[in-house]
């Protein structure tokens, strides 16, 4: 019975406790569904963004973690953990952005009643906080039961991390306040703190214990940024960027760049601990690019300064290269432009006969269009480059090759075939191999072996012709070939074709019947005399002037000649060919010419022969025509010079109503007489005269046909060609040092005639292979301004208007500036009271700069520095006693061995020295005086509280067994308690305290004791 009862009541108390779990768990699984509902949230604090791998959270309320997506929100209460190799940004209010690194347990409260107002609980890890410049709301961090505030005026960026009870910030951008903490209260970028908490208790029974922050500054590191240099511009290449650096520390190190001066984007980090130098492709590498080094202490980072360098937009350019200009046998231009030219940038261009440019042909800076002068047959190359000013250069543009081709070579002629017509007509073929580069061919006919004159002439497209003559004598032949540029080539050799051999008979056959004929008279005796009598076949070929078709102009003289054959020759001139009406005679007296003018005749004539072969019987030679036109006068209109290069040009010649392929006579001289040529040519206009002697040049053109004059000479018009550009003549008066940045030269030199300005130079050999920088001055002297570092050399170059430039001046070395260092510290560094004679001094820390030898530190108690201490030193640290309390001013100036230099110093830096505070008595809360305590155990418990010491870093504990403290013993303790060790010796002790930094000490606590039983 009493078993039964037992179970009932186990059964009893079993349902009870389940119900009692069930109601438990629905109760936890409804507060934790709850939670989700943002209404009871309150209004969320951030959002978690760019989640990596494990990351949860837990709100206010919830029992369980829950797996974090992309965008959720955390509200007041919240808590966020971070897994291993995983990340997560928390994302607040005015652009404030925490990166939470692995393993890191995060909590967020809401400071009052004011959402942007965050306090963050860090228990475990850390985390990276970036602000913008206009966030004004500080960050509340929470270390224990300690807060404190962040705050800044600016962007910042810091690192914060928590490991061991200890809490680590580093600034790494920006600068930061710390509110509510001791010790370090405001940090530049580069610092870190380590901040400790320690328990405080108020006076009064029942108090409650206090927590506050103190804020440790651990040692800035010394890490120097060697390249590339701060503000420096590089171009792409295909060569990595070597970063390089200096760091004294083998602690973990790591590269840091980005394209952004807060690391926001782009962001990259490279390990490089144990090296001094790492390359990367600067193909990785765009535009702005911002780099830093990191050092790691026991986890906790140290920032070394950010520097800049850009990568310069350096695209090749693009060359649009005319076709070659035929100039003169074996002479050509090369002429190329820029394509999308900059006029406020110049360029350089380069001519090279091998496609490595290992050799220069040609050379030019300053802008297009570039011309050069191509004086031997083969590949040209041709490339160019955009200058920034500043040594920075673009690539080379592709090369261009161009080739002059050999010059033209003389044709061979040769007769194919020759025929002769029953009536005398000799009709010759002419063949001749194929000329390369030829685009006609001129064909050219002569009674004489010299050419002079030419009979007749014509051009053909192909290497075959023939001619016709019936003439008895001899006939010369010779061609040339014709380039579409206009090149002529030498001329041929001389093919000969016989005269007519039924010509030549007929005259035989005539001289003999006239030799055989007795004369009858004193004209008959004349007659035979003269040659016998032909029949009147030949009569013709004794007509030697003008020749069928010949055209005059109106003005000109027409001159009748022929051989002296004739009997009483009378020329007959008609505008109709059968001469049966318009009939003019003009007797020449048995002279073998005449001469009529061409006025008032215009149109076709006819003119003949007539005379007395036996006397009193008139007989005539078959009619010849020719033409007299209205005068067309060769008019000079403009002559134009056309620079090449230095004492080698070109003229151009323009003649009014002049036709596309027109041909002139075109004579050029230094003699108004025209008694020496110094240039002739027949051609086109297309053809340009080229010049290289100074002078007065006349000129002067007719039409042409051949080389038989067709009109009078045109007007005379002269053009003087300059001599070319004198090198100047440079002085230079004193170098002065103008401002603490620029140094200026007076440089005046003579005018250089023809000159319309002048480019004062500057490079660091006076070899001037690559101009660093150029100047076009207008005037004969200039004031020249520059910040060059190292010692240069200055010359003067004078340019013409057509762009020809003169030799270079006489070379002058000038100056180089040797600018005040970059100062990276300066401070006031207390005594170390642990030091035998220690004191306060000035610290000033500064960059090397090169070429220095010694360095200058001018010191004074005012701002103007008028009155001021020089010291010397060749360190790159200064270390000065300092006094009086007050503000000290400084500036730093380097000086070399070199005379070669301008020393210019820093500006003026400012820091205040001011006295400590006196560190205030401790006071002692527990153990009262004469308290004892008994062993327990064998051991016993004694723990030492004081109050807090504005200022000090940390407290000393005195002991000793005699109150003279004679061989005491004392015990540095960081915190305000202090737990007393075991294994001291029994009876009385004597203890006091005072409070510690590492410059000041203050006074002794009342001397106390405590009793051990």
């Amino acid at each position: 019975m009493i078993i039964n009862n037992m179970k009932k009541k186990y059964l009893i108390i079993s349902g009870l406790l389940l119900v009692v779990v069930a109601a438990s768990v629905f109760a936890l699984l409804k507060l934790n569904s709850s939670s989700e509902n943002s209404e009871n949230l309150g209004r969320p604090l951030a959002l978690l963004r760019e989640l990596q791998n494990e990351v949860r959270h837990k709100h206010s309320g919830d029992f369980f973690w829950k797996d974090s997506t992309d965008g959720k929100k955390v509200y007041d209460g919240s808590q966020i953990f971070v897994g291993p190799r995983s990340s997560a940004l928390l994302v607040f209010s005015e652009n404030r952005k925490a990166r939470l690194n692995a393993e890191t347990l995060l909590r967020l409260t809401q400071v009052g009643q004011n959402p942007s107002l965050i306090s963050l609980r860090i228990n475990d890890g850390g985390f990276n906080l970036k602000s913008n410049k206009n966030t004004e709301t500080p960050i509340v961090l929470n270390l224990e039961d300690g807060k404190f505030k962040v705050s800044s005026q600016a962007a910042y960026d810091i690192y914060v991390k928590k490991a061991d009870g200890r809490l680590a910030l580093s600034v790494a951008a920006g600068k930061v306040s710390l509110e509510g903490v001791l010790g370090k209260t405001e940090l530049d970028q580069g610092h870190s703190v380590v901040l400790k908490e320690r328990i405080t208790h108020s006076k009064g029974t029942g108090s409650a214990a206090e927590a506050e922050v103190f804020a440790e500054e651990l040692p800035t590191a010394n890490i120097k940024l060697l390249a590339p240099s701060d503000g420096e511009v590089l171009r792409q290449q295909p060569e990595p960027l070597f970063f390089k650096w200096q760091v004294a520390e083998k602690s973990p190190l790591y590269l840091q760049y980005s394209s952004l001066p807060d690391f926001s984007d782009n962001f990259k980090e490279i390990e490089v601990t144990g090296q001094e130098f790492f390359p990367i492709p600067v193909a990785e590498l765009k535009n702005d690019v911002f780099w830093r080094m990191v050092i790691y202490r026991d986890g906790v980072p140290s920032f070394s300064k950010v520097a800049f360098f850009k990568i310069g937009r350096t695209e090749a350019i693009k060359l649009k290269t005319a076709p070659l200009a035929f100039i003169r046998k074996g002479n050509w231009k090369l002429e190329t432009t820029v394509v999308d030219e900059d006029r406020n940038s110049n360029y350089e261009f380069q001519v090279s006969k091998v496609d490595t440019f290992a050799t220069l042909h040609d050379a030019f800076v300053g802008h297009s269009p570039f011309s050069s002068l191509l004086d031997s047959p083969g590949d040209f190359y041709l490339r160019a480059r955009k200058s920034y000013g500043n040594g920075l250069f673009t690539g080379w543009s592709t090369p261009e090759k161009v080739t002059v081709r050999e010059s033209m070579a003389a044709p061979v002629i040769e007769i194919s075939d020759r025929k002769e017509d029953t009536a005398g007509n000799v009709i010759t073929e002419f063949k001749w191999a194929e000329v390369p580069n030829a685009d006609s061919y001129t064909v050219q006919a002569s009674n004489f072996p010299s050419f002079e004159p030419v009979n007749y002439q014509k051009s053909v497209k192909t290497v075959t012709t023939s001619m016709k003559h019936s003439s008895p004598k001899k006939v010369y032949y010779r061609v040339f070939a014709r380039s579409i540029e206009g090149e002529m080539s030498p001329a041929s050799n001389t093919a000969i074709s016989e005269g007519s051999s039924i010509i030549k008979e007929q005259i035989l056959a005539e001289q003999e019947s006239a030799a055989q004929a007795k004369p009858t008279s004193a004209a008959s005796a004349t007659a035979a005399g003269a040659g016998g009598i032909l029949p009147p076949t030949e009569y013709n070929t004794k007509l030697l002037l003008p020749l069928d078709g010949t055209v005059f102009y109106a003005g000109d003289m027409i001159k009748f000649e022929w051989d002296p054959f004739f009997v009483n020759p009378t020329v007959e001139v008609s505008t109709v060919q059968n001469f049966s009406q318009d009939v003019e005679r003009f007797v020449s007296g048995n002279k073998p010419s005449i001469s009529i003018g061409s006025a008032n005749r215009k149109g076709r004539h006819f003119w003949r022969l007539a005379f007395e072969q036996t006397p009193g019987k008139v007989e005539y030679t078959k009619s010849q025509g020719f033409i007299v036109s209205e005068a067309i006068p060769t008019q000079i209109q403009k002559l134009t010079l056309n620079f090449l290069e230095r004492g080698k040009w070109n003229m151009s010649v323009k003649i009014k109503d002049a036709k596309d392929k027109e041909e002139f006579v075109v004579q050029t001289t230094l003699d108004p007489t025209f008694q020496k040529i110094e240039h002739e040519f027949t051609g086109p206009l297309t053809q340009l005269v080229p010049l290289t002697k100074p002078g007065t040049y006349y000129v002067r053109a007719h039409r042409a046909r051949g080389s038989a004059r067709m009109q009078a000479w045109s007007n005379t018009m002269t053009q003087f060609l300059r001599p070319p550009l004198e090198a100047p003549s440079l002085t230079k008066q004193q170098e002065v040092l103008a401002s603490p940045e620029v140094i200026t030269i007076k440089l005046d030199w003579k005018d250089v005639k023809y000159a319309t300005q002048y480019l004062v130079q500057i490079d660091n050999t006076d070899g001037f292979g690559v101009v660093k920088r150029s100047f076009r001055v207008p005037e004969n002297t200039y004031n020249l301004e520059h910040s060059q570092k190292d010692p240069s050399f200055v010359r003067v170059v004078a340019q013409s208007a057509e762009g020809e430039l003169s030799p270079p001046s006489n070379v002058f070395r000038i100056k180089g500036l040797l600018p005040g260092p970059s100062i990276e510290k300066y401070e006031i560094m207390y005594a170390d009271i642990d030091k035998k004679n220690d004191q306060d001094r000035l610290h000033i820390l500064w960059t090397h700069r090169k070429n220095t030898k010694k360095y200058i530190v001018e010191l004074s108690r005012t701002e103007d520095l008028k009155q001021f201490q020089k010291f010397e030193t060749e360190n790159i640290e200064f270390f000065t006693p300092v006094k009086d309390t007050g503000w000290y001013y400084f500036r730093v100036r380097p000086e070399s061995s070199s005379p070669d230099f301008f020393y210019s110093p820093t500006t003026v830096f400012a820091v205040e020295y001011k006295k400590i505070g006196a560190l205030q008595e401790v006071k002692v809360e527990q153990p009262r005086n004469g308290d004892s305590f008994a062993y327990n155990n064998g051991k016993y418990v004694v723990q030492f509280r004081w109050g807090q010491t504005l200022g000090a870093g940390w407290y000393e504990l005195e002991m000793a067994q005699s109150n003279d403290f004679k061989d005491s013993k004392i015990h540095k303790v960081e915190a305000r308690d202090y737990r007393l060790p075991p294994g001291l010796k029994s009876g009385t002790w004597y203890y006091r305290l005072r409070g510690r930094n590492p410059n000041q000490a203050s006074p002794w606590s009342e001397t106390q004791s405590l009793n051990l039983r």
